[in-house]
């Protein structure tokens, strides 16, 4: 059994921490209760937390005189405290504050009761100072405290055999065992106990009996993975084709006479090379990044760069700047290649043909018709470039919304709905 000495604040804090002390004894010095009186008529939190204490107090009155001690539902007691007429206690610093009252109160249950421990509990950190300096015990109150560590994460890591790691991405699924309860849909990283940087990614099924691939084993069947990259290709493609295309125009409105004859050669094929980049360091690099295998990275980044220094040497000294770019094109398709093999150690990313096939043909489709309207119309290059890029953007879309690219037809209706919800009459939004 221990005497709990609480401070106003605290109950300002939790009213309910009277029921946070087990089997205990919960001492309310009188003091706090004229405290408590000062804030209950608040229109704050604080003060709604004093009138649930008022009120807690006093239904705890029907089980007796709260001077002598009521029982609480913890198992515990519950006593009004106060200092009767000829106590003084020990004299304290500033013993005409509240706070010196009740640490002087303290001191004389802890003498009156000296085989008990008594400990004040207060969320004033000067006060447990002023008290610890006194030789009287004094605690936060944490009992309402939550530690992030200790919250659910909606994760678990199971570790397996390289059989079972095997068997998992082989069948599609691996049966738990060792009777642990497991929650449908909590997600799990299976790590293999031969080397820990080979994962998977699963979840638990609906019955909580075995995991499932995020992923399925074939990569056929993973619509976040496949989403991403239609929607990176659907945005790359497009734009870095299109300023293929257009690069002659664009190199003689903003380049000089000694630059352009370069850079209508140079700024197609790098162009091109964008699109590898782009795919290997924003789509593919992903597997290396789920399976922390970062040392997948520095090869793969590294092995791109000597391809690309060696190969642009002898290309340079033949073809001048056009190798260079030649060399550039050569690294990234490199680079996409054996970054491309490095998932099937890491992490198994997805490459949907049938979402590539329908960028790919809304792509070429813009791409004809830009070339089409720049062959068609002789109008010098600064009105050309006016002319096939909307022109370009506009066969682009309908081929969009024809094939579905990305959802577009879905985006579509959705942005038309907006627009509609936006200059609709004020009664009919009312009404919808």
């Amino acid at each position: 059994m221990k005497n709990y000495i609480l401070d106003t604040n605290v109950l300002l804090h939790d009213p309910n921490s009277l029921l946070s002390f087990d089997e205990n004894c919960v001492l309310i010095p009188i003091e706090v209760i004229e405290e408590i009186d000062r804030f209950k008529r608040e229109a704050t939190e604080r003060g709604q937390n004093a009138r649930t204490f008022s009120r807690t107090l006093d239904a705890l009155r029907s089980k007796g005189r709260l001077s002598d001690g009521v029982p609480l539902s913890t198992g515990g007691k519950l006593k009004v405290v106060f200092q009767k007429p000829g106590e003084n206690g020990q004299v304290v610093v500033g013993s005409k504050t509240v706070d010196s009252r009740i640490v002087a109160l303290a001191l004389h249950i802890q003498k009156a009761e000296p085989k008990t421990r008594t400990i004040l509990v207060t969320k004033d950190i000067n006060l447990r100072i002023k008290a610890d300096a006194l030789g009287l015990q004094a605690e936060d109150y944490e009992s309402d405290r939550v530690m992030i560590k200790d919250l659910y994460t909606g994760m678990i890591e199971l570790t397996v055999s390289a059989e079972k790691m095997a068997f998992f991405r082989a069948n599609g699924e691996l049966e738990l065992n060792g009777g642990k309860q497991y929650l449908p849909n909590e997600y799990c990283t299976l790590l293999d106990e031969t080397n820990p940087k080979r994962a998977a990614l699963s979840k638990v099924d609906s019955t909580g009996t075995k995991l499932l691939p995020i992923i399925d084993a074939d990569g056929s069947d993973s619509a976040s993975f496949d989403e991403c990259l239609e929607l990176l290709l659907a945005i790359a493609l497009p734009a870095c084709l299109g300023f293929a295309i257009t690069a002659p125009h664009i190199a003689n409105v903003i380049l000089g006479e000694g630059f352009r004859s370069m850079a209508i050669v140079v700024m197609p094929i790098v162009s091109i090379a964008v699109i590898f980049q782009i795919l290997s360091y924003q789509y593919l690099h992903i597997s290396f990044l789920l399976s922390g295998r970062n040392s997948f990275y520095l090869l793969n980044t590294g092995s791109v760069l000597a391809f690309n220094a060696t190969l642009s040497y002898f290309l340079i000294l033949r073809f001048g700047a056009a190798g260079a770019a030649w060399g550039r094109l050569a690294a990234e398709l490199f680079g996409f290649a054996t970054a491309l093999i490095l998932t099937r150690w890491a992490f198994p990313i997805p490459l949907s043909l049938r979402r590539i096939a329908r960028v790919l043909t809304a792509a070429m489709v813009m791409a004809i018709t830009v070339r089409g309207a720049d062959l068609a119309f002789a109008i010098p290059d600064k009105y050309a470039v006016a002319v096939v890029i909307p022109a370009g953007v506009a066969s682009y879309l309908v081929m969009c919304l024809a094939l579905n690219v990305a959802g577009a037809r879905t985006h579509a209706s959705q942005a038309v709905l907006a627009v509609r919800r936006i200059f609709a009459p004020k009664g009919k939004q009312e009404t919808s």
